[in-house]
């Protein structure tokens, strides 16, 4: 009898560990849920300030090209075609990065909006 019950107790063991280790997954499943999570709202505030950026400096190009194409006017006034020619260089890189600007902030929202 005394084996009976010695065999039993370690059986119990056994199963109590198992029981553990199959409890210990769940422990570790909710921590990368939230470890995930909190990758994701740093994700979304990383993208919402990129954006925000992005914004600011569309912004501050619409308006530099908007200066730069009145300087361009003044100086065909005065008959300045170098400063004309160089008005138009400028004003044509900030297109680029405007148009940049613009494709960035597209993709951005559609990250955001597949988070």
């Amino acid at each position: 009898m005394r084996n009976y019950k010695n065999a039993l107790k370690h059986i119990n063991k056994e199963e109590l560990s198992t029981q553990k280790v199959e409890l210990g997954i769940f422990d570790d499943i909710e921590k990368l849920k939230n470890k995930a999570l909190s990758a994701s709202k740093q994700a979304e505030k990383n993208i919402l300030g990129a954006l925000s950026d992005f914004a600011d400096s569309t912004s501050a190009l619409e308006q530099a090209i908007k200066i730069t194409e009145e300087g361009k006017q003044k100086a065909k006034e005065l008959g300045a075609e170098e400063l004309v020619k160089r008005a138009d260089a400028i004003k044509s890189q900030f297109e680029k990065i405007l148009k940049m600007h613009r494709s960035n902030i597209s993709d951005l929202r559609s990250v955001r909006g597949n988070i």
